[in-house]
């Protein structure tokens, strides 16, 4: 029996293209396209979300790699937080499932770039039981450890969680490890769906 529900986050409780906000910040098409091709190419997101190296290391070891583009790099990493935005039924969705008796968490590749330029937009933490960012633990998905210290941490049963992400290989993970898992395509069905899994 399903008893917690453990969500990501980005791009599921919470909006950020992290390869495409680029064509936002820059009106030349080729300098966005470059700067996406970096980032894709030099890992960004996944270094910045894993650490334990400071941001300012990585995005100097980043600008360094790519010295043609080093100003519009950093330009993107400064501007990058002002194009996250909370879902609207985050916290609703949330509340929902925390009264039909659930305990809900989260596991999230996210980092501290966010974490402390955004605030607002993770106002959502105060109402959860648990969970924790990536940045924090030094550990991301899919690797099973992030899953295992989920349980660990509080006291929880593989076999009594489900997650939901928007990515199917770190759904596939959790699987793995003996959660339940949906992939997460767009609010509507996902809703639909945790319905019938949860049977509420």
């Amino acid at each position: 029996m399903i008893k917690n529900v453990v969500f990501d986050v980005c791009d599921v409780l919470l909006e950020f293209d992290s390869l495409n906000f680029v064509y936002e910040i820059f009106a030349d098409k080729q300098r966005a396209a470059a700067v996406r091709a970096a980032i894709i190419e030099f890992d960004l997101w996944n270094k910045f979300d894993v650490g334990p190296e400071s941001e300012t290391v990585i995005l100097e070891e980043f600008m360094e790699t790519y010295p043609h583009i080093a100003q519009d790099i950093k330009l993107a990493v400064e501007e990058a937080p002002k194009y996250e935005l909370r879902c609207a039924y985050a916290i609703p969705w949330i509340k929902e499932l925390k009264a039909q008796g659930f305990k809900v968490f989260i596991i999230s590749n996210y980092c501290q770039l966010m974490l402390k330029a955004r605030p607002d937009t993770i106002d959502f933490l105060k109402e959860l039981d648990g969970g924790f960012f990536s940045c924090n633990v030094h550990m991301i998905k899919p690797h099973a450890d992030i899953f295992a210290k989920l349980c660990a941490d509080y006291i929880l049963k593989a076999e009594e969680c489900v997650f939901v992400d928007d990515r199917p290989a770190n759904v596939e993970a959790a699987k793995q490890c003996g959660f339940e898992g949906l992939v997460f395509k767009n609010y509507a069905s996902a809703h639909a769906q945790l319905r019938r899994i949860l049977n509420y």
